[in-house]
């Protein structure tokens, strides 16, 4: 991504080069639990491509969409999948997780960000950023029974649901 800044042109091969597995024995990641180590180092990444591309002025080109859905892939795993690291976390690291989210969305200009999101990606925003939550008996109700459909519909409504507790 920090590439990308530079790069008079750009190819994208739909091709797979490489295949990577995870806990393989022998390898860096086997041994540690990387649901829940991986979300600070996304974090750092993120902030610091954050830094990088609003030193160099990029956050106002176009270009800046490929960034803020790079970085919404990479924190949606950690927020909307069951076992990601928010589902998994103490209530510190979860704190640690959304005030990290917070800060990364005020550095790329989240007034900016929002509308050039799809509807779920900008409904997932929102509700990051308003974060905690107020629930009272018909907003927890409605939360626990959306949070049964399928898809992104239902990934919101159970994280939504976890916010309010």
């Amino acid at each position: 991504m920090m590439l990308l800044t530079v790069a008079p042109r750009l190819l994208i091969l739909p091709d797979r080069l490489y295949h990577y597995r995870r806990e393989r024995p022998g390898s860096a990641s086997c041994g540690r639990d990387p649901r829940l180590g991986d979300f600070r180092m996304d974090l750092m990444g993120m902030e610091s491509l954050a830094r990088f591309w609003g030193e160099r002025g990029l956050l106002d080109s176009p270009a800046a969409f490929g960034l803020v859905d790079y970085c919404m892939e990479l924190m949606r795993r950690h927020f909307i999948m069951k076992e990601g690291a928010f589902f998994k976390a103490s209530p510190e690291d979860r704190e640690v997780l959304l005030s990290g989210w917070k800060k990364w969305l005020e550095l790329v200009g989240a007034e900016n960000v929002l509308p050039s999101l799809d509807r779920w990606d900008r409904a997932f925003c929102r509700l990051l950023l308003d974060c905690p939550l107020r629930s009272n008996f018909f907003s927890a109700l409605h939360s626990r029974l959306m949070s049964s459909r399928k898809g992104r519909r239902g990934a919101y409504y159970t994280l939504k649901r976890h916010l309010m507790k």
